[in-house]
């Protein structure tokens, strides 16, 4: 999907800069000059970055670890 129109710069491109480590709307047009024109592209700019950075932090989320009961219990 094309973002910027000024730039031709789209989702994919920004989803590439957020991996590279862009994190926020700013951060992508200074590396593109994308919402620097017109400006029209800047809301959809914004969410495409947020959409990006969220699935960034998803990939580097690591689930609680499991804690197993290994207790030994001694009769007598």
């Amino acid at each position: 999907m094309l973002v910027c129109e000024c730039r031709s710069l789209s989702d994919r491109q920004i989803h590439r800069l957020v991996n590279e480590g862009a994190r926020s709307a700013r951060d992508v047009a200074r590396a593109t000059g994308a919402g620097m024109g017109c400006g029209g592209c800047r809301s959809k700019m914004k969410r495409v970055v947020a959409v990006a950075v969220e699935r960034e932090i998803e990939k580097t989320r690591v689930d609680p670890p499991i804690m197993l009961d290994m207790s030994v219990r001694v009769e007598g």
